[in-house]
This record gives structure tokens, sequence and C-alpha cells, in this order.
């Protein structure tokens, strides 16, 4: 079976947009960078690919696109509201998937390394569509055709009047304004708001990631490189954080597994003065979009 190599480094509009675009345009192209992750993706899941990492890039994808619908609304009359649960969808079932794929293969790997007498399996596959059925699903294809024609037809009227970056400033400002809040905040967070501080720091890098074009290369750059670190750390917490719940129910018929309990529940608490550190430095970074944007 054919597969495509589609790398994450897919995350920003090409790079000819400037200051002077339009901001309809930057929607469309904004929109355009998503659908090249999404569809060689979503294509190979509905031949019968069950690839984690083409489950993992479909979801980036779907998570960067929804990120547009949310942040540029303003900036596009023609950004449908009702293409967002059909993409909400598949991304959430899809995440069931992930986690699955996370336990059977870091986390296993991670535990036997540890000395685990025992080796998670990922729980049953749970009844319900597979990740093939989700992307034929006539909502979400129904979804990709309308947006791939909003990539190629011009909108009819501007939905804001000028260039995007006033509106993406605003936007990135109140986003960087929470990461600084949520920061000092961390370490008392329950597990469930660190959850949600993640989802608003990837929020904020795709963003920033699709903004960047706009301004100075080199500045945007930086400020990039000092969020990855601290979206990697949550990342690899809450898969940690997932595995361990998986695990706990395990655990009531396979007592073996409470090694696995005790283990990833000691490496959640001490990650926390490593995760705390890595987002001091991110709030700590300079903000590439209060500077002149990119000459062209």
């Amino acid at each position: 079976m054919a597969t495509y190599r589609v790398p994450s480094a897919l995350s920003t509009p090409p790079a000819a947009l400037s200051a002077r675009t339009g901001s309809c345009t930057f929607v469309q192209a904004a929109v355009a960078a998503c659908l090249a992750q999404i569809l060689p993706n979503a294509a190979d899941l509905a031949r019968g690919s069950t690839g984690p990492e083409h489950v993992h890039q479909l979801r980036v994808g779907l998570r960067r696109l929804r990120t547009v619908l949310r942040e540029m609304v303003e900036l596009n009359a023609d950004l449908d509201p009702g293409w967002e649960a059909p993409l909400a969808d598949v991304f959430r079932a899809l995440g069931a998937q992930r986690d699955r794929d996370v336990l059977a293969g870091p986390t296993a790997a991670a535990l036997a390394a540890a000395g685990s007498p025992f080796t998670p399996q990922p729980p049953r596959q749970p009844a319900g569509p597979s990740p093939g059925e989700l992307v034929h699903s006539e909502a979400f294809q129904r979804t990709l055709l309308a947006l791939i024609a909003f990539t190629t037809h011009p909108a009819p009227t501007p939905a804001f009047d000028g260039s995007p970056v006033t509106a993406l400033r605003d936007r990135l400002d109140r986003l960087h304004r929470r990461l600084v809040k949520d920061t000092k905040r961390f370490a008392t967070m329950s597990t469930a708001q660190q959850h949600r501080m993640r989802k608003r720091l990837k929020r904020f890098r795709y963003l920033a990631e699709f903004a960047a074009p706009l301004f100075r290369p080199k500045r945007a750059k930086r400020y990039l490189a000092a969020l990855k670190p601290a979206q990697d750390c949550l990342g690899a917490r809450n898969d940690e954080a997932t595995a361990l719940a998986l695990l706990r129910d395990l655990a009531q018929a396979e007592p073996r597994a409470w090694f696995a309990v005790g283990w990833l529940t000691a490496r959640q608490a001490a990650s926390v003065p490593a995760a705390k550190q890595v987002l001091k430095q991110a709030a700590k970074a300079r903000p590439f979009w209060r500077g002149k944007p990119a000459p062209r």
C-alpha cells in the first residue's frame, strides 16, 4: 500500500504572504496549508491504513484548521461555522485511537525499560467506526469539499477592512497574556486544567505559525522555538496522564499493572519542575508580532 509522508513542518501559509496581503487571501492560504496536511493522511486512513503517524498527523492538521475557524473568523466572511462540528467529531474519535497507540507504543516501551513486570496492552477497540470509516463519513467529506472550494473561490466581500496584521496581533496578545497567567499557577492546577492549558498553548502556537510570514522571520523563528519545548513537555505529561487513567482501570483486574500506576504517578509529580521551567522560558520570549511587519 502506498503511503504519504507529510512532515509536521507544514505549519504556515506560504512565505510569499506579506503584511499587504488581504485578509480574505490570508485566510484562504491558511486553510490551504491545513488541507495540505489533512488530505494525504485522511486518504491513507480511508484506504485502510491504521498507522499511528497518519492518525497523529491528521489530528494535528484538524487542530490547526479548527484554530483558523476559531481565531480568524472575522477576517473572511466565507468561513462557515458549520464546518466546525464535523471536524471536531472526527478529531475526538481519532483521539481515542491515538491514546491506544501511545499506550501500546511509547508508554509500554518506557515501562519495560523501567522494569515493569507487565506490558500494558491498550483496551479493546470500542464499538464505533474505524479511522477509515470516520474519514469516509458523509459529513466529513462534504466539509472537506467545501473547504477545498473555499481556498479556490475569492470571497465576494472582505469581512475585515485592512491587513490581517492588526487582528492577529490582538489575538496573539490575548493568548500570550493567558500563557503568562497560566504559567504562574501551573503547579497548583488540576490535571484537567493542565490539559486545557495545553490545548490553549497548541492553539497559540499554531496561530503564531500562521502569522509568522507577516513579520520579521528571525524574530518569529526565535519565538516559535521558545514555545516548542513547552508544548512538547505538556504533550508528554498529557500522554502519561492518559495512560495512567487507562492503567488504573486495568489494574482492577490485573494486579501487575499497579507497578505502572505507581511509576506513572511518580513521573507526573517529578516532571512538574521541568514543565514550569520551559513554560517560564516561553512566557518570557519576546513576542515577534509587536515588531514591524516584514517588508515586502
